[in-house]
């Protein structure tokens, strides 16, 4: 059996693997991963850890049962994801700007 620990340190306990399939004994809340993905800990039943940086999830059945996949993010959600935070710093730094200058 695995375990996994997301970035808040919310554990996911007793999954099986299949290939690369993580199948959990009773499903999950998808929502979990959420904002939650920056850092995933995978461990073993023997105690092995594997540390993950910014991956994402892919849902998916198997064998009629709920499964998730870990895994890497192509480099166009790596670049989308560059854009959308660059935006979100431009309007950040404008608000800023604004609340020391008062506005235009």
């Amino acid at each position: 059996m695995y375990k996994i620990i997301l970035a808040d340190g919310t554990t996911i306990d007793n999954l099986e693997l299949n290939g690369n399939n993580f199948i959990p004994e009773t499903p999950i809340d998808a929502n979990i991963f959420n904002g939650n993905l920056s850092k995933i800990s995978i461990i073993d039943s023997e105690g092995n850890i594997e540390e993950l940086n910014d991956f994402r999830i892919v849902f998916a059945e198997v064998a009629g049962k709920q499964s998730f996949i870990i895994a890497e993010k192509s480099s166009e959600e790596k670049r989308d994801e560059r854009v959308t935070n660059t935006e979100v710093d431009i309007v950040t730094l404008e608000e800023t700007i604004d609340t020391i200058f008062g506005g235009a």
